[in-house]
């Protein structure tokens, strides 16, 4: 009888253990901004783009981001931007 009750009570809680994670991957996360690398020449900087600068241009990842930075500056050899 102890082991049916333990039994029970173990995958009670993993139950809700699965069921808070899964909740969790719900909740959609806030965009910040990006980080470029930027490359021209032998020349390479890296810049922080924040979602609200980003925003005034109209861009809402870092995919449009970087199209905008290629179509912007014309002598640029690449830019590569993951999220903050």
């Amino acid at each position: 009888m102890k082991k049916v009750m333990l039994l029970t009570g173990c995958l009670s809680l993993m139950a809700v253990g699965v069921i808070s994670v899964s909740c969790n991957k719900d909740e959609k996360k806030e965009w910040k901004g990006c980080t470029c690398t930027l490359m021209e020449d032998s020349y390479r900087d890296t810049i922080i783009v924040t979602a609200a600068e980003a925003r005034t241009y109209g861009a809402e990842n870092c995919g449009t981001v970087r199209a905008y930075l290629l179509l912007g500056n014309p002598d640029l050899d690449s830019a590569t931007c993951t999220d903050l």
